[in-house]
């Protein structure tokens, strides 16, 4: 009944229900991956949606350990969702939850996740990201004592929290910019009071 009406109209695919879930969410939950097929067919946007926690469907097939549903959506992303979209891809490969967990986070931290980490650091997502906490997936694998899954990702070359170097946020560069203008008055004003003490500074 659900693709009858999703054939009549495709955004049916991204109406919300409770928790902000869409019937894409759903699929990748319950791990019906031929559903889940004929949804990104019918409205391959569809893989965008996040829930009222920041979830995509990517994040609820790690949470529910489907892993055929969580490969389908990889391999959709990469090779069917707007070829040469590498930056969206890369975007919601990425995305982050309320906590600020990528589905790398998640992963790491489960101990029967082997398979859908291999996949995961095979696919470009970023290896160096951080929650709210400031934990590297890296982190997570070793605070959550998963073995398996802290060889995994040094191998792929994850770092720990503290290897990694932050990029510098929007107030930091607000400040950078406001501190070089301080500067260059300083420099400004400098150069004036040399030339009005000394009238020979001008010569030189």
């Amino acid at each position: 009944m659900v693709l009858c009406f999703v054939n009549m109209n495709k955004d049916l695919v991204r109406v919300k229900g409770r928790g902000g879930m869409t019937p894409l969410h759903l699929a990748s939950e319950i791990g019906e991956v031929e559903l889940l097929a004929k949804f990104l067919t019918a409205c391959p946007d569809s893989i965008k949606d996040v829930t009222v926690r920041g979830e995509t469907a990517l994040h609820i097939a790690v949470k529910h350990n489907n892993y055929e549903a969580l490969e389908l959506l990889v391999c959709f992303l990469r090779k069917n969702y707007k070829r040469g979209a590498r930056k969206l891809e890369y975007t919601i490969l990425n995305q982050k939850d309320e906590d600020h967990n990528t589905i790398l986070h998640i992963s790491s931290a489960l101990s029967n996740q082997q398979k859908a980490l291999q996949l995961l650091v095979k696919s470009g997502v970023n290896l160096k990201a951080k929650n709210w906490k400031g934990k590297t997936a890296l982190d997570m694998a070793i605070e959550a004592n998963v073995e398996m899954n802290r060889s995994i990702l040094l191998s792929a070359g994850a770092k720990l929290a503290t290897q990694v170097t932050d990029a510098p946020t929007l107030a930091d560069k607000l400040r950078s910019t406001t501190s070089q203008r301080n500067a260059n008055k300083l420099n400004i004003k400098h150069c004036c009071n040399r030339r009005n003490t000394n009238p020979s500074y001008d010569r030189q």
